[in-house]
């Protein structure tokens, strides 16, 4: 179907009365609007715009927020919190959501203390491999497959989704992703990176070789730990952010992640030092290898 839906170009505005339900239906379904046409961004006004507006920053052309986020019910609650007990826990440690918080704070000895409800549960952020974050989002939960899949569902138009997707938890995404938009998550990979699939103690994950992505050729290559590496970064900034306001937070956050964006070496420059040979090229060879 989706081939054929491409190639189809969109009716007049006075034809959407005549378009039949059918294919209204799969242009929602594809995140299109009802012509067919990918939505543009919505204004930073607009009421569906509020939550994202203040919790994230996503500021890269392309990234604005363009559709709301819909309540699947009945399978959802008022806050998009699963009413299913095994659909947004961890594989590697078959903990839900709360489960996991509850034990993280046992763990750290501060379970009774209300201090904690008055703090976020911390920054997600999305990077390319080679290490550029595209932007952030405040988490007020643990950290579950909504905090992607509320990014990728509302920002995104569906060819500009990645063919590969690496999450650590991306088993429970998937299964996330594919319950509520199937259609518009169909070309998407999802893979769970080197680290964490490969881990050897008790929770290690058990979802299956399909999610490991040494079985890709197209990605045997890539640093699948690259979100591993930002999130390095910016847990030495932990003690600060946790005793600032949420609002200091975002300014604090929005900050270092630019800084360390523009302090980001050129994508090529390992190559040159790994090589060794770059002395030894011509000009001409290292014009059209290196585009400078």
């Amino acid at each position: 179907l989706l081939p054929g839906v491409e190639s189809l170009s969109p009716p007049a505005p006075h034809e959407y009365a005549l378009l039949p339900p059918e294919r209204i239906l799969l242009n929602e379904r594809l995140g299109l609007e009802v012509d067919g046409s990918e939505p543009g961004p919505l204004p930073r006004d607009h009421p569906y715009c509020r939550e994202q507006r203040e919790l994230g920053c996503y500021p890269l052309p392309g990234w604005e927020q363009k559709r709301p986020l819909p309540q699947y019910e009945p399978f959802e609650d008022d806050l998009g919190r699963s009413r299913e007990r095994d659909e947004e826990h961890r594989c590697r440690s078959g903990l839900t959501v709360g489960e996991f918080d509850a034990k993280v704070a046992l763990e750290s000895g501060i379970k009774k203390k209300k201090c904690l409800q008055r703090h976020t549960k911390g920054g997600f952020v999305f990077s390319c491999p080679h290490c550029v974050i595209y932007g952030f989002h405040v988490m007020l939960r643990g950290e579950s497959p909504r905090d992607p899949f509320t990014v990728l569902y509302t920002r995104l138009n569906r060819r500009d989704l990645p063919l590969y997707l690496i999450h650590d938890n991306a088993c429970k995404l998937r299964a996330y992703a594919m319950r509520r938009e199937p259609a518009f998550f169909a070309d998407v990979r999802f893979l769970i990176d080197r680290f964490h699939f490969h881990h050897t103690t008790a929770e290690a994950h058990k979802c299956g070789p399909s999610y490991n992505t040494d079985y890709y050729d197209s990605v045997c290559w890539v640093n699948t730990s690259a979100a591993e590496s930002c999130n390095a970064f910016l847990v030495s900034f932990k003690t600060q952010a946790w005793y600032s306001s949420l609002v200091a937070f975002m300014i604090i956050l929005a900050n270092l992640i630019s800084g360390r964006n523009s302090d980001l070496t050129r994508v090529d420059a390992p190559k040159l030092r790994i090589a060794g040979r770059a002395d030894t090229w011509e000009p001409a060879v290292r014009q059209r290898l290196l585009m400078y």
